[in-house]
């Protein structure tokens, strides 16, 4: 979840995606992840699914290749998909 960025005196840079500044250090926002320096979006929710949909409980998913994901617009937290923070 660490960019390697710090935000001591500002925040963190846009350029790094969706971040939390947490302890001088700016952490990705949950739902995301770290990949040289920038946050992504998390869309897989650990979920699978075949001949059925996914669980409704997991929030607006698709199925694809076997997995849910979450929609556009949506990120994975703890297995459900919740609305990107802007």
């Amino acid at each position: 979840q660490d960019t390697g960025g710090t935000c001591n005196v500002a925040f963190c840079a846009k350029s790094r995606g969706e971040t939390e500044c947490t302890g001088g250090k700016c952490m990705c926002a949950p739902g995301h992840c770290a990949s040289s320096g920038l946050c992504y979006a998390v869309t897989d929710t650990g979920g699978t699914c075949s001949m059925m949909s996914c669980a409704h409980t997991r929030g607006p998913t698709t199925c694809s290749g076997g997995r849910c994901l979450c929609k556009a617009g949506f990120v994975a937290v703890n297995g459900v998909c919740m609305p990107m923070s802007r």
